[in-house]
């Protein structure tokens, strides 16, 4: 008997060595997937899964659900993955739709590498970080709907494969696309969020009866205390939202994606709804029914301001909602500024990790190689993008650092040498109105010859207004280390001394409102006031800067005239020049023009209109004859295509020339 029992627990017992190769390769033929089944089992027991081989061909699809699909009698969106889900259940049947039964995908954060616990992948043990591990537990003790098995790149992939991760990679939009949706994994009970959770949920499936979620949300407001948007802030801030990823795979989910956190579940709809409209909010009939909420309920607002969420995590659900409406969809210049500051294990994901949401003949051009360099993929990607959308809009994503200059420098997680002149979301500018892009490549690929004016040359700057004193954020402490360097010209570009007010005003900000939407409002001329410079930000960076010359005059001459205007607006015009004067320093230019640009620019510097490109761009002259990005700037006067409308009328009086990059 003994000698029975030790056979029998020879052939059970799971193999001691570690998984370190799959059963067998995926057959692309059929569109085959790895899929992960995970078997039932105690709180106690190790986690066990199998492996599971399944097509995701059409061919593959049941009879029931091809026939739903054609009875639609248009074309098949993702968003109808749902209603088929809810034809089935009025049904009481099988949500599955294909042969062998269905699946989710799942989208989380991998953690920390060191942090790692073993699971049986078909009686292999095979080591998972421990994020992904308490995710399969939590499905194993709340198992899917009708047997659904999970697609997960941890397991689904063969990542110590190069090859087959590259092919995997490469049709991840169709394997996001073809699920029956995408699960959020937020993480496990590291931060104490449940009470945001708890608020989500219960404004969950009323979003479309306004009257009932304003009784609702009242409610709520009046039981709750204001501390829930300190939870709420925390759910916006979890490691989560600033994997690269996220982005694709929310794209591919719909408006009812499950949501978890630890033990905490809701759906994606009401978690974004929340999150956004109480942070940003829209000329729409929950706007305005949240903002009258929100004045009864003082303590609320209150604390909502000071909690502001993640803008990370804002932008995410800005771009789910334009992916889902496609009205409009997220531009590549969108998307690559949301992609510098995301993070990435490997710096080649930043640009493999958009191709499910890129349009789908520009992402077919990009070969996912994991054995190239990242300047190579990097180098290939802004060919490929520059070519099919024939525009220079890339330049805006550049700085000094890349190699060449006119590559996005992506790999550098938030660097500090490069800020964007605007959020993902905010309205982009049109230097170059809709003049299209002239260009060609050398032979080495190296160096870009594109056309373009040279608009002026960077005669002084300003000191920058560089970092944030973590005493008071609010204030912005200006950097010595790019210190004031003295205009040697006194020329104006903009008429008399009322133009260039409002020139310096108008660049000091962006030309935006505070939302960064449309144009600053002529309220915002209250920035030039004795008052604005009770602002502490404001005034140290005016007072470091009083003797720097603009056409001139010093500059805290600007700053005489007594506001009589709106308090408000006065106030709003301080708040967004602190949101744009991060980093940068005010130029005047031999020519007269004047405004805002990287600090580590430099005098003799360029300002360039390139065609093809929204923003100008400083350039950097070499011995050669060449030009070196050094990044995109705001210049009054040269934003919305105020520069081409002159070569244009006046061609012999606006320099055309073909500027070569490097």
């Amino acid at each position: 008997m003994e000698s029975l029992r030790a056979i029998f627990e020879a052939l059970w017992a799971p193999s001691q060595r570690p998984r370190t190769s799959f059963a067998r390769p995926i057959n692309r033929n059929e569109e085959e997937i790895r899929l992960i089944e995970i078997q039932p089992g105690g709180a106690n027991e190790p986690l066990r899964c199998r492996l599971r081989y399944h097509p995701i061909k059409a061919d593959y699809l049941t009879s029931e659900y091809r026939q739903w699909i054609a009875s639609l009698g248009r074309e098949f969106t993702l968003e109808d993955r749902l209603t088929w889900r809810k034809h089935r259940k009025e049904l009481r049947q099988s949500i599955c739709r294909y042969e062998w039964g269905d699946y989710f995908c799942l989208s989380y954060t991998w953690g920390i590498p060191e942090d790692l616990q073993e699971i049986l992948l078909d009686g292999h043990l095979f080591k998972v970080r421990k994020n992904l591990a308490t995710a399969l537990r939590n499905f194993r003790d709340r198992p899917l709907p009708d047997g659904c098995l999970l697609w997960i790149d941890a397991l689904s992939i063969n990542q110590d494969d190069l090859r087959e991760r590259g092919l995997e990679v490469e049709r991840m939009r169709s394997i996001f696309a073809k699920a029956i949706d995408t699960i959020l994994w937020l993480g496990f009970e590291s931060q104490n969020i449940h009470e945001a959770f708890r608020f989500i949920e219960n404004t969950a499936g009323i979003w479309h009866d306004t009257k009932l979620l304003e009784e609702t949300l009242r409610k709520q407001l009046s039981e709750t205390a204001p501390a829930v948007w300190l939870s709420l802030l925390k759910l916006s801030e979890l490691s989560y939202w600033t994997r690269q990823w996220v982005l694709q795979e929310l794209a591919m989910g719909t408006t009812k994606m499950p949501v978890y956190y630890g033990g905490e579940q809701t759906n994606w709809e009401p978690l974004w709804k929340i999150m956004w409209y109480f942070r940003d909010h829209r000329n729409d009939e929950w706007s305005d029914m949240i903002s009258r909420l929100l004045q009864e309920f003082p303590a609320h607002l209150d604390e909502i301001l000071k909690t502001v969420g993640s803008r990370h995590m804002l932008e995410f659900t800005s771009f789910h909602e334009k992916v889902i409406r496609a009205d409009p969809k997220p531009s590549t210049t969108q998307l690559l500024t949301h992609t510098r500051y995301s993070g990435a294990t490997d710096p080649r994901d930043k640009i493999y990790g958009l191709l499910g949401i890129l349009p789908q003949d520009l992402s077919e051009q990009v070969r996912v190689d994991y054995g190239a360099s990242f300047a190579d993929v990097y180098l290939d990607f802004t060919q490929i993008w520059i070519q099919h959308d024939c525009s220079l809009e890339v330049l805006a994503h550049c700085d000094d650092g890349g190699s060449p200059s006119w590559v996005p420098r992506l790999q550098d997680h938030s660097p500090p040498r490069f800020r964007h002149l605007h959020s993902a979301i905010e309205s982009p500018y049109c230097a170059s109105l809709d003049r299209k892009a002239e260009f060609s490549f050398s032979n080495d690929r190296l160096s870009l010859h594109c056309e373009g004016v040279i608009v002026d040359t960077v005669d002084g700057l300003s000191s920058a207004v560089l970092s944030i004193d973590f005493r008071d954020e609010n204030r912005l402490m200006p950097s010595r280390a790019h210190g004031m360097l003295q205009s040697n010209h006194t020329s104006n570009a903009y008429g008399g001394e009322s133009g260039l007010r409002e020139a310096i005003w108008r660049s000091s900000g962006g030309n935006r409102d505070l939302k960064g939407v449309v144009p600053a409002p002529t309220e915002y001329e209250a920035l030039l006031t004795v008052q604005a410079l009770e602002n502490v930000s404001l005034n140290e960076w005016v007072e470091e800067n009083k003797d720097f010359i603009v056409a001139g005059k010093p500059f805290k001459e600007y700053f005489s005239l007594q506001d009589t205007g709106n308090r408000q607006d006065r106030e709003d015009a301080v708040e967004r020049f602190t949101r744009c004067a991060w980093s940068r320093r005010l130029m005047t230019g031999v020519k007269g023009f004047i405004g805002f640009v990287a600090q580590q620019t430099q005098p003799g510097d360029v300002v360039a209109v390139i065609f093809g490109a929204t923003f100008p761009l400083v350039l950097r002259p070499t011995s050669e004859g060449t030009y070196r990005v050094v990044t995109p700037c705001y210049i009054e006067g040269c934003m919305n295509g105020e520069i081409i409308e002159k070569l244009q009328t006046n061609p012999e009086n606006t320099e055309r020339q073909t500027i070569t990059l490097i």
